[in-house]
């Protein structure tokens, strides 16, 4: 399973950097996922409680792993 991580959580930068920086990132992570064209749809989630998103083709578990990712992340 490909699982990619950026913490910049030593980092100091204010809310509106926070927010670029987590756009920049999702803008590239989505357009290179777009280039896989995939025949099956996925769906692409974006939490709350921390920045980053997950897509999946199994949407079934996408509640599951957001409680997953968000451990990992230092959100549970």
């Amino acid at each position: 399973m490909a699982r990619f991580v950026v913490d910049l959580g030593d980092m100091e930068m204010s809310s509106a950097a926070e927010a670029e920086m987590a756009g920049v990132i999702q803008k590239a992570v989505l357009g290179q996922v777009a280039d896989l064209r995939y025949n099956e749809p996925f769906a692409v989630y974006f939490p709350r409680e921390w920045l980053g998103f997950i897509a999946r083709r199994d949407l079934g578990r996408l509640k599951e792993l957001e409680g997953e990712i968000g451990k990992f992340a230092g959100q549970g």
